[in-house]
C-alpha cells in the first residue's frame, strides 16, 4: 500500500484544483528536497494544504516519507530545527535555516553570519550560491532592507540567465521576489515590476500552480493600483477573481477581497470599496492566527472607506475597534506606530461631524505619542509632529479664533518641520492670512491673494488639501463677506464628493452652529493603556540609549587607540558612522592657513555621489557660507532637507569644526545621508557623535605629534630633506617589497663636483647656500613620491619607487638641466652646480641593501674620475 503514495496523491479529490501543491508533494517524495518552497508565495496555505494530505494518508506513508512531508507541511519545532545545522553549509544542511526562516520570517543572528560567510568561499557557479542568495534576499525583504535585498537578488538573477540546471519553480520564485523588490523601490512608476510578475505567471501557468498564480494576479492588481493604471488593475482583479474563487481558500479570498476594495477605493467607487473590505473583514475574523495587529490595520482601512464616502459615525466605529485590536498585540512598538495613524483618522472623522473638542483630543494624543516615541525622528512617518502642530494650528485658528494657541502650535510646527510639504506650506499661508486679517495688517489682502493661489496649486489629488481649501473658503467668505468664496467651496466640494464636509462647515463658520459631541465612553478603549506603553516605551529607549552611546564611545576609543594612521582612522569612524547614524558618507577636510585644504571622503557603495565634485561642493560650501562654528555652540550645525545647502542630493548633514591652533590647522568633520536614506539628524545625533568626532580630533593631534618628533630625527636641519636613519629605514621597506611582491625601485647616489674648492674659496655660508638651492632643485625636478636623502656633506641619495633605471636617469637629466639653468651669485661669481652620481635598479643579483648602495656608490665614483678635469664649480 506505502509504495502507492504518488497513485493516492494525484487521485485525491481536496488536491484536484491544487495542481502546484501535488506537484511540490511529488517531487518531494521523489528525493527532490525543494527549498524554495519555504520562501514561495502562500507557502503556509500550500503548508497546511500538505498537513492535510499527510493526516489523511498515516498509514500510507513510510517513515521516510512522513519526514520528508512533515518538513514541507512545517510540522516541526522550530527551535529544534537549526540543531540539524551542520558547520559546512551545503544544499542538504540549507534546508534547515529554510525551515526555521518560513516558520519564524526571521533568523538567529549567528545563521545570519554563517550564511553571509558562506557566500565567501562558495562559486558563484553553485547551486548553494545560489540558495543561500535566495533565502537571504527573502531575509532583507521581509526586515525592508532594500540595499542589502538589491544585492542579493540580482546574484540570483545573475544565476538563473548563466546557468542551464535550474528548474522553472527555482526561476519562478527569484522572478516574484525580484518583482516584489523593485515593486518597494523609491519610484515604483520606473520599477517595472510588472515584467517580473508577468515573467513569474507564466511560470505559474506552465506548473499549473493556481495558488501561486492567485498571489501573483492580486499581487499584479495592487502594484497597478498603486501607480493609477486603474485599467490594468482592474484587469488583474478580475483575473485573479476567475483563479481564486474556484480554490474556495479563506487566505487568498482575503487578499483578493482587500485589493478589490482598494482598487475600488482609488477608482472612488466608496460603496463597492466598503463593500469588498467588509468582507475581507469578515473572512480575517474567522482566520485562525489572524494578527491582531493586522485586523486593527484592515479595520482602519475601512474606516477610511467610511469616511471618505461620509459615513463618518461608521468609520469612528470601525477606528475604536481598531484601538481594542491593537491592545491585544505581541509588539509594542507596532501598537503605537499604527495607533498614531488610528487617532489621526479618528481626528478626520471628528472634524467631518463638527465634535472639534474630539478632533483636538485625538489630535493632542497623536502628538504625545510620536514624542513618546521618538518617532518624529524618523523622515517617512506619515503624521509627523509639524503637521499635528499645523492641523492644531488651523483648528484653534479658524474654529476657535484662539490667537495664543495658534501661535504656540504656529510656534512649534515651524520649529519642528523636516521638510516643507505641499500641505504644510498651504497651512502655513493660510495661518498666516489668518494672523493678518486678526491684526488688521495693510498686507491682509495680499496675504490671501498667496494663500489662496497656493492652495490652487495642488498638483495631483490631496484629500487634506482638498479639505483645507473647503474650510478656507467658507472661513473666508465670512470674514471677508463674500459670498463668492462659498461658491468656490462649494464647486471643490461637489468635484471631489465632499458635500458632507461643506455642509458641517457652512454651519461652524456661517450659522456659528455647534455640533452635538459624540457620545463614547473613553474606558470601554484601552487609550490609557497605550499611553502607558508609550511613556514606558521613551523611558526604556532613553535608558538604552544611553547605555548603547556609553558603550559605542567605549568600543570606538578601544579600536582608534592602535592606529597611527590618519586614513585607517577615517576608515573605523566611516565604519562607525554608517552602522550606527545610517550615514552614507563621512568626509573630513583639514584647512591649513599656510597650505589651504586636504581633504578625505569616504562613501556609502550605495551613496552615488560623484568624490571628487563632492569634495569640492563642500569645500566651497564651507567657504562661502562662512561655517566657522563660534565657541557657544555645542560644537555642531546641523543641515537637512536641502533647505540650507546646494548639494541636491544630501539630505542631512552634521558639520562639526575643531580647532588645531598650535599647528594652524582647521578640522571639518561632516557626516551626511543622501535622498535614498529613511532619516534626518537630529540635534540628539549631533550630542552623540560629539564625543566621537572630539575622540577623533584627539587621535589625529596625537598621530601629527608623533609624525613631528619622528621627522626631527629623520630630518637633515640644513637643507629639509630626510638624513641617513630615514635612508636605510626606507631601504628596507623597499628591499621587503621587492621579495613580497615583486615591486621594484631604483636609486641614484649624487656627489656634488669641487664642492670643498667652493667652501675654500667663498666658505661654508656660501657652501650651505648652495646646498639649499641644489635641494629646491631636486624638490622641483622629481616627482612626488620620489625621495630625496641628504646622506651627508655634499652627498645626495634619490629613491624612485616602481621606477627602472632607464625611467631614474631621466629625472636626473632634469635635474642637470635645472642646475644649469639656475646658476647661483657668489660675490658677484656666477656659480654653476655640477654633480656625479650612479643610478642603478634593486634586483635578485643583490643580496642585501648594503651590497645595492655600494654598487651605486662605485657607479658614482667612477662618474666622478670622468669628470675630474671638467671645470664643474666656476667662475662664468
Amino acid at each position: 500500500m506505502k509504495n502507492n503514495i504518488l497513485s493516492i496523491l494525484y487521485e485525491d479529490k481536496i488536491l484536484a484544483k491544487y495542481t502546484g501543491v501535488k506537484y511540490i508533494i511529488s517531487n518531494a517524495l521523489k528525493g527532490n528536497l525543494f527549498l524554495l518552497f519555504f520562501v514561495s508565495p502562500e507557502f503556509i496555505l500550500q503548508a497546511s494544504i500538505i498537513n492535510y494530505f499527510v493526516n489523511s494518508n498515516l498509514d500510507n506513508l513510510s517513515r521516510k516519507q512522513l519526514d520528508v512531508l512533515k518538513l514541507l507541511s512545517l510540522n516541526i519545532i522550530s527551535d529544534e530545527i537549526l540543531l540539524e545545522t551542520n558547520e559546512s553549509v551545503d544544499e542538504k544542511s540549507l534546508i534547515y535555516p529554510f525551515i526555521y526562516f518560513a516558520k519564524n520570517q526571521t533568523l538567529p543572528n549567528e545563521v545570519l553570519n554563517n550564511l553571509i560567510e558562506a557566500l565567501n568561499y562558495k562559486s558563484n557557479i553553485s547551486k548553494e550560491y545560489f540558495y543561500i542568495n535566495i533565502l537571504l534576499s527573502y531575509y532583507y525583504l521581509q526586515f525592508r532592507n532594500f540595499t542589502l535585498l538589491e544585492k542579493h537578488i540580482k546574484h540570483c538573477l545573475e544565476y538563473i540567465n548563466f546557468n542551464f540546471v535550474i528548474d522553472d519553480y527555482e526561476i519562478m520564485i527569484t522572478y516574484v521576489l525580484y518583482a516584489k523588490y523593485l515593486e518597494n523601490k523609491n519610484d515604483i512608476f520606473l520599477s517595472s515590476a510588472d515584467k517580473f510578475f508577468n515573467l513569474a505567471e507564466k511560470l505559474c501557468i506552465k506548473l499549473g500552480d493556481n495558488i501561486t498564480l492567485s498571489h501573483i494576479l492580486i499581487s499584479s492588481s495592487y502594484y497597478f493600483n498603486n501607480i493609477d493604471n486603474r485599467k490594468m488593475a482592474l484587469y488583474y482583479a478580475q483575473r485573479a477573481i476567475h483563479v481564486t474563487k474556484p480554490l474556495d481558500l479563506n487566505p487568498l479570498n482575503y487578499k483578493l477581497y482587500y485589493t478589490l476594495g482598494i482598487v475600488c477605493l482609488r477608482d472612488r467607487e466608496y460603496n463597492k470599496a466598503s463593500k469588498y473590505i467588509n468582507k475581507a473583514v469578515s473572512i480575517a475574523y474567522n482566520l485562525e492566527d489572524f494578527p491582531s495587529l493586522e485586523t486593527a490595520r484592515l479595520l482602519n482601512t475601512l474606516g477610511y472607506v467610511y469616511h471618505v464616502n461620509n459615513a463618518n459615525e461608521k468609520a469612528i466605529t470601525c477606528h475604536l475597534d481598531a484601538i481594542k485590536e491593537l491592545s491585544s498585540s505581541d509588539s509594542v512598538s507596532s501598537i503605537l506606530d499604527e495607533t498614531i495613524r488610528t487617532f489621526n483618522n479618528l481626528f478626520q472623522c471628528f472634524i467631518m461631524i463638527g465634535d472639534i473638542p474630539k478632533a483636538i483630543e485625538f489630535l493632542e494624543l497623536d502628538a504625545t505619542l510620536i514624542i513618546n516615541t521618538n518617532l518624529e525622528n524618523k523622515h517617512t512617518e506619515i503624521f509627523d509632529l509639524s503637521r499635528i502642530y499645523l492641523d492644531l494650528g488651523i483648528i484653534y485658528a479658524l474654529y476657535l479664533d484662539d490667537f495664543e494657541k495658534v501661535q504656540y502650535y504656529y510656534d512649534l510646527a515651524t520649529s519642528n518641520s523636516d521638510e516643507i510639504t505641499l500641505y504644510s506650506k498651504q497651512c502655513l499661508l493660510v495661518l498666516n492670512c489668518y494672523f493678518d486679517f486678526k491684526n488688521n495688517s495693510a498686507n491682509k489682502e495680499t496675504s490671501f491673494q498667496e494663500a489662496s493661489s497656493y492652495l490652487e496649486k495642488s498638483d495631483s489629488y490631496n484629500m487634506s488639501s482638498e479639505k483645507l481649501k473647503i474650510i478656507f473658503y467658507i472661513y473666508f467668505s465670512r470674514v471677508k463677506k463674500d459670498n463668492n468664496l462659498i461658491k468656490k467651496a462649494g464647486s471643490i466640494a461637489e468635484e471631489f464628493n465632499l458635500a458632507n464636509q461643506f455642509n458641517i462647515h457652512k454651519e461652524i463658520f456661517i450659522n456659528k452652529k455647534f455640533f452635538e459631541p459624540y457620545k463614547m465612553n473613553f474606558t470601554d478603549y484601552p487609550i490609557n493603556l497605550i499611553l502607558t506603553l508609550s511613556r514606558e516605551l521613551c523611558k526604556s529607549q532613553e535608558n538604552e540609549k544611553k547605555a548603547k552611546y556609553y558603550d559605542l564611545l567605549q568600543s570606538f576609543s578601544k579600536s582608534i587607540s592602535s592606529i597611527y594612521d590618519e586614513n585607517l582612522l577615517y576608515l573605523e569612524a566611516n565604519a562607525i558612522f554608517e552602522k550606527y547614524f545610517l550615514s552614507k558618507g563621512f568626509i573630513a577636510i583639514k584647512y591649513n592657513v599656510v597650505s589651504g585644504f586636504n581633504t578625505k571622503a569616504f562613501l556609502s557603495e550605495v551613496c552615488d555621489f560623484n568624490q571628487q565634485n563632492l569634495i569640492l561642493e563642500i569645500e566651497t560650501f564651507i567657504t562661502k557660507k562662512n561655517i566657522p562654528l563660534k565657541s557657544t555652540d555645542k560644537g555642531f550645525s546641523i543641515y537637512n532637507n536641502q533647505q540650507n545647502i546646494d548639494l541636491n542630493l544630501i539630505k542631512s548633514m552634521l558639520l562639526f569644526k575643531l580647532s588645531d591652533e598650535m599647528n594652524s590647522n582647521f578640522y571639518f568633520f561632516i557626516i551626511f545621508n543622501d535622498h535614498k536614506s529613511d532619516w534626518v539628524f537630529t540635534t540628539e545625533d549631533g550630542d552623540t557623535s560629539t564625543p566621537l568626532i572630539e575622540a577623533i580630533f584627539s587621535k589625529l593631534k596625537n598621530i601629527h605629534f608623533i609624525e613631528v618628533m619622528r621627522n626631527i630625527t629623520l630630518l637633515d636641519p640644513a637643507t629639509g630633506l630626510y638624513n641617513s636613519k630615514y635612508l636605510w629605514d626606507r631601504l628596507d621597506h623597499y628591499s621587503r617589497k621587492y621579495k613580497d611582491l615583486g615591486i621594484t625601485f631604483s636609486m641614484a647616489i649624487i656627489d656634488l663636483n669641487n664642492f670643498k674648492k667652493l667652501n675654500d674659496t667663498y666658505g661654508h655660508t656660501s657652501g650651505d647656500e648652495v646646498l639649499r638651492v641644489f635641494s629646491q632643485i631636486l624638490k622641483t625636478a622629481l616627482a612626488p613620491n620620489n625621495e630625496i636623502v641628504r646622506y651627508g656633506g655634499d652627498e645626495f641619495v634619490l629613491l624612485f619607487p616602481e621606477i627602472y633605471k632607464a625611467e631614474a636617469m631621466n629625472y636626473i637629466e632634469n635635474v642637470k638641466y635645472l642646475c644649469n639653468t639656475h646658476s647661483i651669485t657668489i660675490n658677484k661669481d656666477k656659480i654653476v652646480i655640477s654633480f656625479a652620481f650612479g643610478v642603478e635598479t634593486f634586483s635578485k643579483n643583490f643580496h642585501d641593501t648594503k651590497m645595492f648602495f655600494n654598487e651605486i656608490d662605485k657607479q658614482m665614483y667612477l662618474n666622478k674620475e670622468t669628470l675630474k678635469n671638467l671645470n664643474t664649480l666656476n667662475r662664468i
